[in-house]
């Protein structure tokens, strides 16, 4: 987590404070100073609890605290992380918090030090004639407990023995080195590299001090050790001597596997970036994301991810493979990096941006405006002055948005945090989040997703019968969604199972025989992800590309472009846009059954999918003055009434009256847009067609 440094020195005084009033003595003082950090971090509260860290402190009673994967080294060996349960990690992040806030690292230390990266560890060494790197052997694995609390028995912490033991046994763990159990600082802890610079200040200062010695330039990232000089000082033994008696003194050892010298007239690496005239990636790193570009342009989206699990799976690496890779994500996180060393002006970078955009192009946020247009009740009456209707359905994606994003209705389809285990106090919070983020505004941009999203969370009386019917294949119940289920966030028996079981994840609940029976969904779990299928159409699950797929099977029709719908994800309400689907092929396609061929295509603009349902070579046997265009009922009234404030909606076709094609708009954002626009002769989508253009 970044602190702003305004924050670092807040919590630097509340820490001095503490020492100051003696209120710093055990480890009941230590919950309460990291709980006061806290407080100032987050914005809800996100109280450590003392038994927490008295439980935690003693790993011969918290065996599992840690657990253990791999990953594949580049040497093709592994190095084996220690990850912490997540209630001792989210401990040790704030403890990490104040040891960054107290303590500040050697100028030397570029690695894990707050904002300083491998290029600020590359620009010591650019241009340089030769350089020199070694790796320390075991470098975590280097630091006993004994070590830790004799760090924090000194300045600038100054604690007492005991408190400074509980610390440093809270942040080591005994591991298994040559055959023997040692306590050491676990690679995989949020600490552990903090506690390294910390406990490798004096080697900064000492081998600093052999570098100005010897005229040369010295900087440490964790444990990648460099030199870089315009001379060659690497082979004098008494440079070499000096420093393998400074490492030694300090309880390192050199890996002398890693350890290389470089000259200028070949690449010089520092940390993996070349420093010979300036910082910059290897060519392989930019060849990657040309590679993937490439891949994604050539075969689409939908081939190149396929292209991509394959490469990681092919990777003899557990937890590469168990991780989800979104190529979208690969490439931006690559891109990032580039930036980042090569500078947002670099030309190589420009270019390679250009091309991602133009394949992903980037969802700016809506500027939420105070005029947006509400739903009125008499604008579906449909007249010749009301067409074209301005709606706002931007401002509705904002609203569904908040579902994901808000800090605490994102934890509605979201796994919790270890903090948010009171049910009653979590729905509170949702309920007063709902009243002020969602509840007038959503009612008025479209009651029929209101009411679904209303039932989804605080409906109470789900699954209750609605008639008197034995049958329950024909009894009616109080349900929600497509589906009709008839189970929620309120229901009796979710809410007794939260407040008796307050550590258990609520989406494990199993639901109950009756609604099970009737549902056929075993978990609540498995309604949070229906929920997200109704408010969604989602990538991980292709529900719209599922739709379409459907209705290629139910109609005697030939879909074309199912495909292109395939990792498609916007929000919208998919059951009121699966019954217009529905609506376009029962009482229109199916009317003109001489045009057995549909084409789909969708198209990414801006903040904006464009959606096309095109019924090939059929024409329009009615004028564009026709009163049923002006003052629209059937089929086309039922559209318009339904994606109100979903979407915007427009018909294009060619008139066999005139021979031109018109874009007639029913539904729009901008109220200057006109009611209906010659396009020309040419109908480019080629028949018939529905449009539709689904905010981002």
């Amino acid at each position: 987590m970044r602190i702003s440094d305004e924050l670092r020195e807040e919590i630097k005084k509340l820490f001095n404070d503490y020492h100051n009033k003696s209120q710093l003595n055990s480890i009941d003082d230590f919950c309460d100073l990291l709980n006061k950090i806290n407080e100032k971090i987050y914005s809800r509260n996100k109280k450590i609890k003392l038994n927490t860290i008295t439980y935690y402190t003693n790993p011969k009673i918290s065996e599992n605290r840690y657990h253990t994967f791999s990953i594949r080294k580049k040497s093709g060996k592994e190095r084996i992380i220690h990850a912490p349960h997540k209630s001792l990690s989210f401990v040790l992040r704030t403890v990490n918090i104040l040891l960054n806030s107290v303590f500040t690292p050697h100028n030397a230390a570029t690695g894990f030090v707050p904002k300083k990266s491998i290029r600020d560890n590359a620009l010591k060494h650019i241009g340089h004639y030769y350089v020199y790197n070694i790796d320390i052997e075991d470098f975590f694995h280097s630091f006993d407990r004994n070590k830790v609390k004799l760090a924090l028995m000194y300045n600038p912490f100054n604690l007492n023995e005991k408190l400074a033991f509980q610390i440093a046994s809270l942040c080591t763990h005994p591991i298994e080195i040559n055959g023997k159990i040692h306590y050491v600082l676990p690679q995989g802890s949020p600490t552990s590299p903090t506690f390294t610079n910390i406990l490798c200040y004096r080697l900064d200062r000492r081998l600093n001090g052999l570098a100005k010695r010897f005229g040369v330039k010295y900087s440490r990232y964790a444990d990648d050790i460099t030199f870089s000089s315009f001379h060659n000082i690497y082979k004098d033994e008494t440079f070499l001597k000096e420093l393998e008696r400074i490492l030694k003194d300090e309880g390192l050892k050199i890996n002398k596997e890693k350890t290389r010298l470089l000259k200028n007239n070949y690449r010089q690496t520092v940390t993996g970036l070349v420093v010979n005239e300036k910082p910059n990636v290897p060519r392989r790193f930019i060849k990657e994301i040309r590679m993937w570009l490439y891949y994604w342009e050539k075969y689409g989206q939908v081939k190149a991810q396929e292209i991509l699990n394959k490469y990681y799976s092919s990777k003899n690496d557990k937890s590469s493979q168990q991780k989800t890779h979104k190529i979208e994500n690969v490439l931006k996180g690559k891109l990032e990096f580039l930036k980042t060393i090569k500078g947002e002006n670099d030309s190589t970078y420009k270019k390679l941006l250009e091309r991602y955009k133009e394949l992903n192009p980037q969802k700016p946020k809506d500027q939420i405006s105070n005029n947006y247009s509400k739903t009125n009740k008499s604008s579906t009456n449909a007249n010749t002055d009301e067409y074209p209707i301005t709606y706002n359905p931007k401002r509705t994606v904002e609203i569904l948005r908040e579902l994901n994003q808000n800090e605490y209705l994102k934890y509605l389809t979201h796994d919790w945090n270890e903090d948010m285990f009171d049910y009653k106090d979590f729905m509170k919070k949702v309920k007063a989040e709902w009243d002020k983020k969602i509840n007038r505004e959503l009612k008025n941009q479209n009651k029929n997703l209101y009411s679904k999203i209303y039932a989804f969370i605080f409906g109470d009386k789900l699954g209750d019968p609605q008639d008197n019917s034995k049958d329950n294949s024909k009894k009616r119940f109080y349900c929600w969604g497509e589906k009709k289920l008839k189970f929620g966030w309120s229901s009796k028996e979710l809410k007794e199972y939260c407040i008796n079981n307050p550590k258990e994840n609520p989406f494990d609940f199993e639901i109950p025989g009756k609604i099970r029976e009737i549902d056929k969904l075993p978990t609540f779990g498995d309604y949070v992800q229906a929920f997200k299928c109704e408010i969604e159409f989602r990538d991980d699950s292709n529900n719209l590309y599922e739709l379409f797929k459907k209705h290629n099977k139910k109609n005697k029709f030939n879909i074309e472009g199912l495909d292109a719908l395939k990792g498609k994800s916007f929000y919208t309400d998919v059951q009121c846009f699966s019954y217009t689907i529905s609506t376009i092929f029962k009482e229109s396609f199916e009317t003109r059954p001489d045009y057995k061929e549909i084409k789909v295509s969708i198209t990414h603009k801006d903040d904006f999918y464009l959606l096309a349902i095109t019924q090939l070579n059929s024409l329009c046997e009615r004028s564009i003055n026709d009163e049923k265009f002006k003052n629209p009922g059937g089929s086309l009234k039922k559209i318009i009434d339904i994606m109100k404030n979903l979407a915007d909606f427009s018909l294009v076709f060619t008139s066999t009256i005139d021979n031109k094609t018109y874009r007639i708009n029913y539904l729009v954002s901008n109220k200057n847009t006109e009611f209906h626009k010659e396009l020309g002769k040419k109908n480019d989508y080629g028949g018939f067609t529905y449009e539709f253009k689904f905010y981002l």
